[in-house]
C-alpha cells in the first residue's frame, strides 16, 4: 500500500475513534510532524461534518411506515372523519336534487307521449268482442300497434306458445269490418278468427 492510502485509512481511522492507544499515540506524534497529514485530517473533519448537516433524516422503511399509516387512518375514522374526499351538507343536497330531478325527467320522458296503451293485463276482464291473431314472423311491432290502433283493438293474452295473440275489440264497434281491415293486412296479419261469446 502506497503512503498516501496508510494515511487515508489512519485518518479515517483516527477520526472514527478505531485506533488502539498504541495506533492513536503514533498518529498524533505524525501529525506533529506532517502538516501535510494536519491538512489531511482538518478535510476530512470538515467532510464529516458537511456530511452530518447535509444528511437527510433516514425515511421509515417497511413495517415501520406501513404501521404508522394503518394507525393514521384507524385514527381518522374512529374520530368520524371519511377517507378521502368529505362533501359538505349543501354539496350532499344538491347532489341527491339533482338525482331526484333527473328521475324525474326520465319518468316523465318514458312514459309520456305514448301511443294508446294498447296492450292489458291478461288478468283483464273481457267485455268486448275479441279474435285470435297469428302475425307474420317479420311485422314489426310499431306496424302492429299502428294496425290494432286503426281498428280500435288491443292485445289482451299473448302470444301462445304457437303464436296466437287474444286481441279484444274496443266498445261497441262492429267486428266483422275490423276483421276485415286484419285480414286485408296480409303483409302484417297471417290468421284472423273471431271469438263467439
Amino acid at each position: 500500500m502506497e503512503r498516501r492510502d496508510i494515511e487515508a485509512t489512519a485518518v479515517e481511522d483516527y477520526l472514527c475513534g478505531r485506533l488502539d492507544k498504541k495506533a492513536k499515540a503514533a498518529f498524533e506524534a505524525a501529525l506533529e510532524a506532517d502538516p501535510g497529514l494536519r491538512a489531511q485530517l482538518a478535510f476530512a473533519r470538515q467532510i464529516k461534518a458537511a456530511a452530518r448537516s447535509d444528511a437527510p433524516a433516514a425515511p421509515e422503511l417497511g413495517w415501520a411506515r406501513l404501521n404508522r399509516a394503518i394507525d393514521k387512518e384507524n385514527e381518522s375514522l374512529r374520530a368520524g372523519a371519511l377517507p378521502g374526499k368529505r362533501f359538505t351538507v349543501w354539496q350532499t343536497a344538491g347532489i341527491a336534487a339533482s338525482f331526484a330531478i333527473i328521475c324525474s325527467f326520465a319518468t316523465a320522458y318514458f312514459s309520456g307521449g305514448r301511443e294508446p296503451d294498447i296492450y292489458l293485463p291478461a288478468t283483464a276482464a273481457p267485455a268486448d268482442a275479441q279474435a285470435k291473431v297469428v302475425f307474420q314472423p317479420d311485422a314489426r311491432v310499431d306496424d302492429i300497434n299502428a294496425l290494432l290502433t286503426r281498428v280500435n283493438a288491443r292485445v289482451i293474452a299473448g302470444p301462445s306458445a304457437i303464436g296466437v295473440y287474444d286481441v279484444q275489440f274496443a266498445g261497441s264497434i262492429e267486428i266483422a269490418p275490423a276483421i276485415a281491415d286484419l285480414k286485408a293486412q296480409a303483409h302484417l296479419v297471417e290468421m284472423v278468427t273471431p271469438v263467439d261469446d
